[in-house]
């Protein structure tokens, strides 16, 4: 059975996409998948906010790379991945960029595996390794 809030209209505020200033979910699935998201306003990390600080930053540079970074940020969303995680593989993506000699699009496989070999010998942890790894991955598939 349902109660009586879930069945209620609940709007929520994404603040990394202000074009979208609100959500309305008239089904508790639908609540369910905005909660898996982070578009809810207890959101102890503040991980719209963090994100939606990056994309500005990024947006404010107009370089290619930067460029090519919010284009990769749209992708995660439409694919429902969080906020978190969003943000996660862009500050990842923006700190290895700091790291090459070329822009990400006209890297070739000598310089991705430089910049493998740089991740693999800084003092990291191995869960910070393995996440840099993901998000390059995910940028170049």
């Amino acid at each position: 059975m349902v109660s009586k809030f879930m069945s209620e209209h609940i709007t929520f505020y994404c603040h990394a996409r202000p074009e979208h200033k609100t959500f309305r979910f008239n089904s508790p699935t639908a609540l369910s998948t905005a909660q898996g998201n982070n578009v809810m306003d207890d959101d102890i990390y503040h991980s719209g906010k963090k994100l939606g600080t990056r994309l500005k930053k990024l947006k404010s540079e107009k370089s290619e790379d930067a460029k090519l970074l919010l284009e990769f940020a749209e992708l995660l969303m439409s694919q429902r991945l969080s906020h978190n995680r969003v943000q996660k593989y862009i500050s990842h993506l923006y700190t290895m960029r700091k790291h090459m000699d070329r822009n990400f699009s006209e890297a070739g496989i000598k310089d991705i595996r430089k910049l493998v070999a740089w991740i693999s010998s800084e003092d990291y942890t191995p869960n910070t390794k393995k996440d840099m790894l993901v998000a390059l991955k995910r940028f170049y598939t």
